[in-house]
């Protein structure tokens, strides 16, 4: 893994969009932010770099042009536990440095990404004169705060593991980005099991096993990075009632 420090600050590619996803929930706060780009720091990163530490002074926001970031929690027993994937449009580091504090998760690459790192300094006095850039980085807190919530529902009220996947893979299945063919809901996970267990607070080979028993049970396929429900309703009584028999 590489850090700020020992990565390749380059210029923005040629013909290089830095519009979120029209996807995004965020709506277009990169872009909003850009418009004062003076002493923004664009750096490219590869995949696995850490772009900010947990515990460190939160000196600046990373604005999010392309790639995916998650964002992680150490606990005491030194495991992760991952409580956002970041997606372009999106500013990671937001409520740290709003909070005039440190920051409070580790951000790291899930694939190669550009990013703007905007000091706390500029970002703040952006933030106070832009009553656009106000009005998003509000929408931005307020869904982070509904994920904070969902994150709450799938840890402290789901009964076990299996109860806890299948409404994480539901979760990715209403993602504007899913599509649905034949009955079946299909989208792009590119998460390894390591991660995806880090996401509901389990070891891999617990997600190993329980997505072997939602194929054999024709719930789900898995090929490469596409996932395709075939029985959401079985997931929705397994996310609802947490027993494999109930399916």
């Amino acid at each position: 893994m590489r850090s700020l420090n020992n990565v390749e600050s380059i210029p923005r590619p040629p013909n290089f969009d830095p519009s979120p996803s029209p996807s995004s929930p965020y709506g277009q706060v990169a872009e909003t932010v850009q418009e004062r780009p003076e002493h923004a720091l664009s750096v490219s990163y590869p995949k696995g770099a850490l772009i900010c530490l947990e515990g460190n002074p939160a000196s600046g926001v990373f604005i999010l042009l392309s790639g995916r970031v998650k964002e992680s929690l150490s606990c005491s027993d030194g495991k992760k536990v991952i409580v956002r994937i970041s997606e372009p449009g999106q500013i990671v580091g937001l409520a740290s440095v709003l909070s005039d504090g440190f920051y409070d998760m580790t951000a790291e690459t899930l694939e190669r990404a550009q990013v703007e790192f905007l000091p706390k300094k500029e970002f703040l006095d952006r933030l106070g004169t832009s009553e656009e850039l106000a009005r998003k980085v509000t929408k931005q807190l307020g869904q982070n705060c509904k994920d904070a919530y969902q994150n709450l529902r799938r840890f402290g009220f789901s009964v076990n593991v299996p109860q806890r996947i299948a409404a994480l893979v539901l979760q990715w299945a209403d993602q504007p980005a899913a599509r649905m063919q034949n009955g079946a809901s299909r989208f792009q996970i590119t998460l390894t099991q390591e991660e995806v267990g880090q996401l509901v607070g389990t070891t891999r080979e617990t997600v190993s096993r329980t997505l072997m028993n939602f194929r054999q049970k024709g719930w789900i396929t898995i090929k490469g990075a596409t996932w395709t429900i075939y029985n959401r309703n079985a997931l929705v009584r397994m996310s609802e009632m947490g027993d494999l028999r109930a399916a």
